[in-house]
């Protein structure tokens, strides 16, 4: 994996999957999430979040064995069905 100003590419990943989790989960708002010193999504932070991001998360968090965020996210992923 290349570094990239300290962090690996896997680092990325993670930090915007989590970034995009508490966006979904806990509706944290963009600009508390701008502050931080990572600043990666797995979305287009300019649109609204669909699905396929939700989907993209639980699949995520199953292939980390982190099945409580999965759990949660399949909570949420219901409120999407009907948007």
């Amino acid at each position: 994996m290349e570094k990239f100003e300290g962090y690996y590419e896997y680092d990325e990943v993670y930090y915007g999957m989590l970034n995009s989790y508490e966006m979904v989960v806990y509706n944290v708002p963009l600009s508390d999430i701008l502050v931080r010193d990572v600043e990666f999504f797995i979305h287009d932070i300019t649109k609204p979040i669909t699905v396929d991001v939700v989907d993209d998360l639980i699949q995520y968090f199953e292939d980390m064995e982190d099945y409580e965020k999965c759990k949660i996210l399949l909570e949420k992923r219901k409120e999407y069905d009907t948007i």
